[in-house]
Formats: structure tokens, C-alpha cells, sequence
């Protein structure tokens, strides 16, 4: 059952759907999940945190683009003999870096530099101006420490992985405050029905004194005790509708909460139906296999091992010496003088080819960086262990809550049933004048007692089965969520 579509109108419609201070609201739990998904905190803070993962891998996509690099320069000299030089540089070029660890720049540079000398004992002479071009490419490759895409993609693999991490972490966020809201509106759902069931207790109390009185006043056919009876069993009663109305409030106000609604306004909230819980595994190897494959929390913590791994691998990469091939060739041309073409000569070309070796004489800080990433592998991994083993217990456990909360609500219905009709018997008998108040009041209270056990046997189960789907990945699978934060 996908609900989102009904929970993005409802929460478009913002501040109109909100109850209004004063007023008794009723709220559908289609209506409370669309309050929750707009306004609650949590969520929209892990929908933020997607977001963001998102955009480091956009920018570990972007790692790789070309550089350009261009500058001027010039200067004016003059030394103490009087001799002086002017000069003008620039140059210009760009570099591009690949996930192979390869760096090629190509660029061009000139200069132009003119100079004056003079002297006390001769007349000064001048310096033709020079001008240099040249233009140069250069690469290298790492062979050892930077080489290859294992290094060269790491930033990106990390980025795709703290985004996975981050989407179970939101999976985690609307799991757990879909649980919270259903659990929270069916505890309303309660608290209002047993509030019902008080007040209808209460009530026939109400009547039964005030007809008792009237049968001793009028007729003197009670006993004075009786009557006390009566008063008692109304002031006893009085006394649980008032703590259930307090109860009440206190799980419209819980509800309320979760919405981030104010309290002004969440203690006047009523709850209608709930809506069936999700269906539940028919054994606890069943719900163990679902929350494997479909726990939030599961997933995110294999993901993060995940990622721990390859931390390691890049750990690894920098235990060893960085062995660098270069290469590089050039090509240029200079004049001097103002005779440019009678000064040209046919252009110079220069190529190059090395090795350049880099290691560090000790080691120690790459070595505890390694030591730390495989810590923290293991660390992962004992916290998925421990995290499985404590999700087949919860699933265990949630099983036997929802079977024995069954057979609760089985057994208290026939109790229920039972207890009215005896309580319906002994006020037949008590207009006969064969039973007494004592024996009416005691069935009474059988009887609400059981109507109780019934509602919240019914509550147990269906929170336990909200509690079971959002272990399994059942109670996110039933709703859409957004990506984004709004």
C-alpha cells in the first residue's frame, strides 16, 4: 500500500491541514505521517545529509578537470656602476591530471629584457632588447605510490558509498519515525477508547446510585449500605475517567510531538481508526532472513565496513615509495637585438627522460594511518555482527510479543464476553431483590475490566507488528519517501 501520494497532498497543503488551538481535531494516521514527514526534524535533517553526499560525489566527479595557469611578470634593475635592465615575462598553460595518477601540462612562455650600461671613463652603451618564446609539454607517471585507479578513484568510491550510507541512514530515520507516529496514534487510539469504556462504566454507576437513593428515600426498600455501595463504586469510577482523560492528553501530546505541533494545540488531537498494521512473518527464521535483507540499519552497517575497506586499500598505497617516469620536451627560439630576422636562427629543441624516487626515511606515520584504517575495518565488522545477532533476537522476541498478545486478545474477548453477560445476570436478580450491590458492583467491574484487557491486547499486538515490520523493511516498504528536503 503506497501512501505517498495521499501524504505529499496533505502536506502541501501546510498550515491548513493543522488543527487549531481549542477545538478537538480529529486526524487520520495518513494525515499524522504527512505532519511527521513535513515537519519532523530528524528526517529532514538525514534528507539534508543525503543531499550533501550527493554533491561530494559531483565533486569527486569534477576531481579531474583541466587547470589553466597563466602569469606576467617584469622588473627594473640598476646596479651601483650605473648599469640598468628592464625585463617583461609571461607564460601560460594547462595541466590535466588523471584517476591513473598521469599528469600532462603543455604551455608556452617569452621574454623580452633590454639593458643600458655607463660608465664614468665612456659614453654609455646600449643593449639590443632579447626575446625568447618557448613552448613545452610535459608528463609523468607514477609507478608505485599514486599509481592507478585504485588510488586514482578512491575520493569518488568514497563519495558513492557515504551516499549510500547516508540513503539507509534516511531509510533508518523514516523507518523509525514511521514506527514512532503509528505506534504513538494507536496508543492515542487507546487511551480515547478506554476512556469511552470508563465513561460508559461511569455513567451506569451514576444511575444505579441515583436510583438506588431514590428506592431508599421513597420506598425504603435499601439498605442504607447498599446505597453506600453504589456511591462507592460511582466515586471510584469517578476517579479512573478523570485519570483517563489524563491519559488521554498524554498521548495526544506524545502524538503531537512527533508532528512538532505545539501543545496547545496536540492535547486537542482524536484519533480515528488506525490503519492495519503490516503483515507479519510466519516464523522468527522468516523475519530474521526479511531484516538482513531489508534492515535500514543492517544495510547501512555493511556499507560502512564497505567503505572501511577501501580506506585500507588507500592505507596501503601509501606504505610504499613513490617511483615517478617524467618526460618532457621543448621547443623555442630567441632574438637579440632590433634585427630580428637578420638575428633568427633555426629553433632549439630540448627533450628529457627520468626516474625521480621519493620515500621517507621512517615510515611511522603512513604505517599507524594503515594500522588505524584495518582497525577500524574490524571495528565495522564486529559492530554488523553484533547488530545481526541482536536483530535475530528482536525478532524473536517481537514474535512471541505478537503471538502471546493474540492469544491475549482471544482470551480476553470470551473473558469480556462472559463478564457482561454475568453483569447483565446480577442486575436482573438485583431488581428481584436476589443479589446485592456488592455482587452487581463486583461484575461491573469485571466487566470494564475486561473490555480493557481487549483493547489493549489489540494495541499490543498491532504495536508489536509495526515493531516487527520496521525490523524487517515491511513498514518503509508500504510508504514512499522523498529524497530531497524541502
Amino acid at each position: 500500500m503506497k501512501l505517498f501520494p495521499t501524504v505529499l497532498c496533505l502536506a502541501v497543503a501546510g498550515t491548513a491541514m493543522l488543527p487549531l488551538a481549542g477545538t478537538a481535531q480529529t486526524l487520520t494516521e495518513g494525515e499524522a505521517v504527512a505532519l511527521a514527514v513535513e515537519r519532523n526534524p530528524g528526517l529532514q535533517a538525514s534528507l539534508l545529509d543525503r543531499r550533501a553526499a550527493r554533491e561530494a560525489i559531483r565533486a569527486a566527479e569534477y576531481r579531474y578537470e583541466p587547470v589553466f595557469s597563466g602569469g606576467v611578470s617584469g622588473g627594473h634593475t640598476e646596479s651601483s656602476g650605473g648599469s640598468s635592465s628592464d625585463g617583461l615575462a609571461v607564460d601560460a598553460g594547462i595541466l590535466w591530471t588523471f584517476p591513473l595518477g598521469t599528469s600532462i601540462s603543455a604551455g608556452a612562455s617569452g621574454s623580452w629584457t633590454a639593458s643600458q650600461s655607463s660608465r664614468s671613463t665612456m659614453a654609455s652603451t646600449y643593449g639590443g632588447p632579447s626575446l625568447g618564446v618557448e613552448a613545452r609539454v610535459e608528463a609523468s607517471q607514477p609507478l608505485l605510490r599514486g599509481a592507478g585507479l585504485d588510488v586514482g578513484e578512491a575520493e569518488l568510491r568514497s563519495s558513492r558509498l557515504a551516499e549510500v550510507v547516508a540513503g539507509y541512514q534516511r531509510d533508518e530515520e523514516a523507518a523509525a519515525l514511521l514506527q514512532d507516529v503509528r505506534t504513538a496514534y494507536w496508543e492515542l487510539w487507546y487511551a480515547q477508547a478506554a476512556w469511552a469504556v470508563q465513561q460508559t462504566a461511569h455513567d451506569l454507576a451514576a444511575r444505579q446510585l441515583a436510583e438506588a437513593q431514590a428506592r431508599q428515600d421513597a420506598l425504603g426498600l435499601l439498605a442504607g449500605s447498599e446505597v453506600l455501595r453504589f456511591a462507592s463504586a460511582e466515586a471510584s469510577l469517578a476517579e479512573s475517567l478523570a485519570q483517563a482523560e489524563a491519559d488521554r492528553r498524554a498521548r495526544a501530546l506524545e502524538l503531537g510531538r512527533l508532528l512538532d505541533l505545539p501543545p496547545e494545540v496536540s492535547r486537542e488531537l482524536e484519533a480515528v481508526e488506525p490503519l492495519p498494521p503490516p503483515p507479519v512473518p510466519e516464523s522468527t527464521v522468516r523475519a530474521a532472513e526479511l531484516a538482513r535483507g531489508s534492515s535500514s540499519t543492517l544495510l547501512r552497517l555493511a556499507a560502512q565496513v564497505e567503505l572501511s575497506r577501501d580506506q585500507v586499500d588507500v592505507a596501503e598505497d601509501a606504505l610504499q615509495p613513490r617511483l615517478d617516469v617524467t618526460a618532457a620536451f621543448a621547443v623555442g627560439e630567441s632574438w637579440i637585438g632590433t634585427d630580428y630576422a637578420a638575428t633568427w636562427d633555426r629553433p632549439y629543441f630540448t627533450a628529457t627522460a627520468g626516474l625521480r624516487l621519493e620515500f621517507p626515511f621512517q615510515n611511522d606515520r603512513a604505517e599507524a594511518q594503515w594500522e588505524e584504517s584495518r582497525l577500524r575495518v574490524e571495528a565495522a565488522e564486529e559492530r554488523l555482527d553484533e547488530q545481526i545477532r541482536a536483530v535475530e533476537t528482536q525478532a524473536a522476541v517481537l514474535l512471541d510479543r505478537h503471538e502471546t498478545a493474540g492469544r491475549r486478545l482471544d482470551l480476553a474477548r470470551q473473558s469480556a464476553a462472559a463478564a457482561g453477560r454475568l453483569a447483565e445476570a446480577e442486575r436482573g436478580r438485583l431488581q428481584l431483590g436476589l443479589s446485592t450491590a456488592l455482587e452487581v458492583v463486583q461484575a461491573q467491574e469485571d466487566q470494564r475490566a475486561g473490555d480493557l484487557r481487549v483493547l489493549r491486547a489489540e494495541v499490543d499486538r498491532a504495536t508489536a507488528a509495526l515493531a516487527i515490520g520496521q525490523l524487517t523493511g515491511d513498514l518503509l516498504a508500504s510508504y514512499e519517501f522523498p529524497d530531497e528536503a524541502e
